[in-house]
């Protein structure tokens, strides 16, 4: 499943009709989606969630490794 489109899309509309969003990617570990404070959700990263596009901790069994960052859209 492509469920990258799906979070481009979710991305763009929040971009056009809502406040700015921040999308931290936290070190080993999943991306958040925030909003005015509040985590709208967390996204997986390390590609082994059986829930994707959602993290389910998945990263943690796998021992995934990534650096942490932020983006502000």
């Amino acid at each position: 499943m492509n469920y990258q489109r799906y979070i481009i899309f979710f991305l763009h509309y929040y971009t056009i009709f809502m406040d700015k969003i921040v999308l931290k990617f936290m070190r080993d570990g999943p991306i958040m989606v925030v909003k005015n404070g509040k985590v709208l959700m967390v996204l997986c990263r390390c590609g082994a969630s059986m829930n994707k596009p959602y993290c389910n901790g998945k990263h943690l069994d796998i021992k995934f490794e990534a650096d942490e960052g932020e983006i502000e859209i």
